[in-house]
């Protein structure tokens, strides 16, 4: 999975910067026994990791059943390898009864706040939402069977923009009129995404579109060291307009040199323009005439 490399990626980077050693890992049980108390939550470690925990430890796992979910678990008490702790002190709370979220967990232990697995997905998310599109997106294809009724058809939620829509008639390829109306009440739309075309017949409409990458996506190496970069940069506090002023003036662009923050920001922006700019070269603008 696409999300599974990014986080590790951005823990490689985050590591080589600033932020210290990587933490020690503590194994749970292979059965857990997860119990919930209120806010509390109990389970067990594996034979002996309970005397290397203490109370006031941080321990910080991502789920294996869901790759965005993350628990951040503050410890406060210990009985041999039985850990109680503060359930969902930061993140996802553990569902609990039972519930086999942390059976054979790989839990860090004291990581800094800012590489915690829910730190780490929250930044990624972050870069997916708002800091890809419009400069890096996926350049795909949808086919549409018009509704001649309405000339209005869904499309995927992904979908951004339509560049071209055209239909095969009579074995001549035509281009047609579209339009894409985002943001729609799910009323009007299950996806939110709904296309107007000028339809000539029934028959099948294709569509150049760009869609946004999303972080469940396998990605070009490019694109995802670039989300990486951008996610440890935010992981660590960065501020795109402060890079941006960095860059701005030579006196603060010293100073962001010595910064990490700041070049992270900086390898970040300066990958997102190498991937626009690749993908601008990939299309070829024409326009049909029919004189």
């Amino acid at each position: 999975m696409a999300l599974t490399d990014i986080v590790e990626r951005v823990k490689d980077l985050l590591y080589s910067s600033s932020v210290g050693e990587k933490p020690p890992l503590r194994i749970a049980s292979s059965s857990a026994a997860e119990s919930v108390s209120g806010p509390l939550l109990t389970f067990n470690v594996a034979s002996n990791e309970g005397q290397e925990i203490k109370a006031g430890d941080i321990l910080s796992v991502r789920s294996a059943s869901g790759l965005a979910t993350a628990f951040v678990l503050y410890v406060t008490s210990i009985s041999t390898d039985a850990i109680t702790c503060v359930n969902g002190y930061v993140g996802t709370d553990v569902a609990g009864a039972d519930s086999g979220e942390l059976d054979n967990a790989v839990l860090e232990q004291n990581a800094p706040s800012s590489a915690t697995e829910y730190a780490i997905i929250k930044s990624i998310e972050a870069v997916f939402d708002g800091l890809l599109y419009p400069h890096v997106f996926i350049m795909g294809t949808e086919t549409i069977t018009p509704d001649l009724a309405i000339l209005q058809s869904e499309v995927p939620a992904t979908t951004e923009k339509v560049r071209t829509a055209y239909q095969e008639i009579a074995n001549v390829v035509q281009a047609i009129p579209v339009d894409l109306e985002k943001d729609l009440h799910t009323t009007l739309s299950s996806t939110g995404k709904l296309v107007q075309y000028g339809a000539s017949d029934g028959s099948t409409v294709y569509l150049t579109v760009e869609k946004r990458y999303l972080s469940s996506d396998t990605l070009p190496e490019d694109v995802e060291a670039c989300v990486a970069t951008g996610s440890a940069a935010l992981a660590m506090g960065g501020d795109v307009a402060a890079a941006n002023m960095a860059r701005a003036s030579k006196d603060s662009q010293r100073r962001g040199e010595r910064d990490i923050t700041n070049t992270l920001w900086r390898d970040f922006l300066t990958m997102r323009q190498a991937i626009s700019e690749r993908l601008s070269e990939d299309v070829e603008y024409f326009e049909i005439s029919r004189g």
